[in-house]
């Protein structure tokens, strides 16, 4: 086993994880001259890739985040990867926080035990009104099913309570079970608030919990929120049924430009996290974490007087007029004819590529003989080459 420590960077979501990450890869040097290795390799392949250890834990998407959370694929295996290293050993993925199985906790103590004499879990905590807008937030972006399954596709700021949101945000429920499994006084708890950090900067409040006080470099602070337009016209995309996604969202979303962000009126998060002052209280009582009763300061300046996250006639306008502007941009100067013609031009060394671009053509102009009849022989190739494939 040897004396060696494993620290376990467990998140949650939306508490400067990415910025902790990249700094660590950063800061390989420093790390090393410390007697520590930052792990990343990729449970496929074995790259270093992004520097995180999502590749090691998924789950099953017919059944979907809720209720049993994320599992890991190979806690024996990410053991012994990380038996191989001679240092103390940093790992770190806020994919620990969607482990909602107690037994999956277990197993990875049980794997991970055999090989070092000491365990450190780390964990950054925002309250849960702030926590919930910016990570549901990330519902917004492209596959995030994780939060598509746990927090929905609400336009507004707060999605309405459920109780599977307690899942995640019963902080108390959730951070007991790493208690249990791998002893209360080896769990680190940190308030992610910048008055409490270390020179009000997570990353350099993370290389101070693990002693490096010294001799390292922070970094840019990654993965910033989204704007109000930016994070509408997300939600939107991500919960229609349009086959194209990637593309919407790529044709959309940049062009929305800067706007305010999408916050809750300071009535509406409050009332948000009132749901779970009690257990804050027990979360408390257990680990020692704040002066505060309820670990978080009572403080909702943060926050507008007034509802201003739904739509108004200014921002749908706004919108509005930003999608034709993108519509524009992209097919302002190709006419319909050039269409009709570029399929023509296609049709025997990109077939496909022509079809596509006839089906274009006839929506825009469905009143169109040659074009419907062009795009029923296109259409009737590809059924015959499909039929002569399976023969």
């Amino acid at each position: 086993m040897g004396d060696r420590t494993l620290y376990i960077h467990i998140g949650c979501h939306k508490t400067g994880t990415t910025s902790i990450q990249q700094a660590l890869v950063h800061n390989k040097q420093a790390l090393k001259s410390r007697g520590m290795q930052f792990f990343y390799s990729n449970y496929r392949t074995g790259e270093n890739r992004a520097p995180e250890l999502h590749s090691w834990m998924g789950y099953d998407h017919e059944e979907g985040l809720v209720p049993c959370g994320m599992r890991f694929s190979d806690p024996e295996k990410l053991a012994e990867d990380l038996s191989q290293l001679v240092n103390d050993v940093v790992i770190s993925s806020e994919n620990f926080s969607f482990l909602f199985d107690r037994g999956e906790i277990e197993r990875l103590k049980k794997a991970l035990s055999r090989r070092f004499s000491s365990i450190k879990v780390i964990c950054y905590i925002r309250r849960q009104d702030q926590h919930i807008v910016s990570h549901h937030q990330e519902g917004s972006k492209l596959f995030r099913q994780a939060e598509y399954d746990l927090f929905g596709h609400s336009t507004l700021a707060i999605p309405d309570h459920e109780p599977k949101h307690d899942l995640y945000l019963d902080y108390h429920q959730r951070l007991s079970m790493w208690g249990d499994a791998f002893g209360d006084e080896n769990l680190i708890i940190k308030v992610f608030d910048r008055s409490r950090l270390k020179n009000g900067d997570v990353v350099a409040d993370f290389f101070d919990t693990m002693g490096l006080v010294d001799n390292f470099q922070t970094i840019d602070e990654k993965n910033t929120s989204l704007s109000f337009l930016e994070a509408k016209i997300g939600h939107i995309v991500n919960a229609s049924d349009v086959q194209h996604k990637r593309w919407m969202v790529g044709l959309l979303t940049p062009r929305m430009g800067v706007s305010e962000k999408l916050l809750p009126s300071r009535n509406e998060a409050t009332e948000f996290y009132s749901h779970y002052i009690e257990s804050n209280r027990r979360l408390n009582q257990r680990f020692g974490i704040s002066e505060e009763a309820a670990v978080f300061s009572n403080n909702f300046d943060m926050y507008p007087e007034e509802q201003v996250d739904a739509w108004s006639e200014m921002s749908a306008n706004e919108a509005i007029r930003k999608i034709i502007e993108a519509v524009d941009d992209v097919y302002g100067g190709l006419t319909i004819d050039e269409m009709r013609d570029a399929a023509i031009a296609l049709e025997s060394v990109e077939p496909m590529v022509g079809l596509k671009l006839m089906r274009m053509a006839h929506k825009l102009r469905p009143e169109g003989a040659f074009i419907r009849r062009k795009l029923n022989e296109y259409q009737r190739r590809m059924e015959e080459g499909a039929d002569e494939n399976t023969e």
